[in-house]
């Protein structure tokens, strides 16, 4: 995790997707009163057949993502997570790394460090 300070932000949206016709990934919308950056794009998973797939010999980083998500959030329902107050830390590039709750100090999430290089490429 970066030593930046945590920054207050709110959920805008949070959104569960298949990219590219067989990646399951989710991305969360986080606005800090400035502007809103999107925080995800980690593999979560993937259709049957596919590498992203193979789930039967790989981590449920899907379960793992959503429950720390909604722990960090407070969230009961991924439906709930619009509005809802978190903190997040960005990385000396300025992307979002970490996300934590509100009031938590010892309450955070980084998906780098679960989820190692299952950043899904955009090319």
């Amino acid at each position: 995790m970066t030593n930046t300070d945590p920054t207050n932000g709110t959920i805008d949206s949070a959104e569960i997707n298949i990219a590219r016709g067989f990646i399951l990934e989710s991305t969360i919308a986080i606005n800090d009163g400035t502007s809103t950056q999107l925080f995800g794009g980690f593999i979560l998973g993937g259709t049957p057949g596919s590498k992203a797939g193979g789930h039967e010999t790989s981590p449920n980083s899907c379960a793992e993502w959503i429950v720390s998500i909604m722990s960090a959030a407070e969230a009961v329902r991924w439906s709930d997570l619009r509005g809802r107050a978190v903190r997040f830390k960005r990385d000396e590039t300025g992307e979002i790394v970490a996300i934590g709750h509100i009031t938590s100090d010892d309450h955070w999430f980084e998906p780098a460090a679960v989820f190692g290089s299952w950043k899904a490429s955009r090319s």
